[in-house]
């Protein structure tokens, strides 16, 4: 069965600044904006970077919500809405409970992670305490660019990267953990259908 989507009928603004010890979310009537921490930054940008995007809705996915830049087109955020939804289903990213899974074209993706002074050859990065996590586009369509700069650095094949990605960012949020070394060993048990958290030999 093929999925079922909507488009909500609000524009969303998506705020990144790096501001110490605040990781809070503030909403409006008419706009959301999402105000996005980086713990392991040193410094703060002097302006934030704000960009439109817009929800689209699920049927049956639960409290996970999808935004997409307002630059994709529908062909493209409905095709990698659906990749994404595959792989959460295959590790049960419903079970976090409410979160937040924002797609952003390759275009913009290197201007963004450079202005919050994270790695701009990391195709994700999740923010913990706002319960969302980014992805680039490049994990869902590789392009002449960009892929070949990823494969240089990460060694993966693109029919596995977005796999790798997701549950990695997975192991970030299923366990409420910053570091690097101790996600991606979560993110292993998940890829190995066991707890993440946990050394349970097993998921009920």
């Amino acid at each position: 069965m093929q999925p079922r989507f909507a488009v909500s009928a609000k524009q969303c603004f998506c705020r990144l600044v790096h501001e110490k010890n605040s990781l809070g979310t503030r909403s409006n009537k008419h706009s959301r904006f999402h105000r996005l921490q980086v713990p392991s930054a040193k410094t703060v940008p002097s302006k934030a970077i704000i960009f439109k995007t817009f929800s689209v809705r699920m049927h049956s996915a639960g409290r996970q919500q999808f935004h997409c830049t307002v630059t994709y087109t529908p062909i493209e955020w409905q095709k990698q809405i659906a990749m994404l939804q595959t792989v959460l289903a295959r590790y049960r990213a419903e079970e976090l409970g409410a979160w937040t899974w924002v797609l952003v074209p390759s275009a913009e993706w290197k201007a963004i992670l450079l202005r919050v002074h994270l790695d701009p050859d990391s195709p994700a990065f999740s923010l913990l305490g706002q319960r969302s996590t980014y992805l680039e586009s490049v994990l869902f369509a590789p392009d002449g660019a960009r892929w070949p700069e990823l494969l240089r650095k990460w060694k993966i094949p693109f029919d596995q990267f977005l796999d790798f990605a997701v549950s990695h960012e997975l192991g970030h949020a299923f366990c409420n953990e910053y570091k690097e070394a101790k996600a991606e060993l979560y993110a292993n048990r998940l890829r190995q259908g066991k707890h993440p958290c946990s050394t349970h030999s097993g998921r009920p």
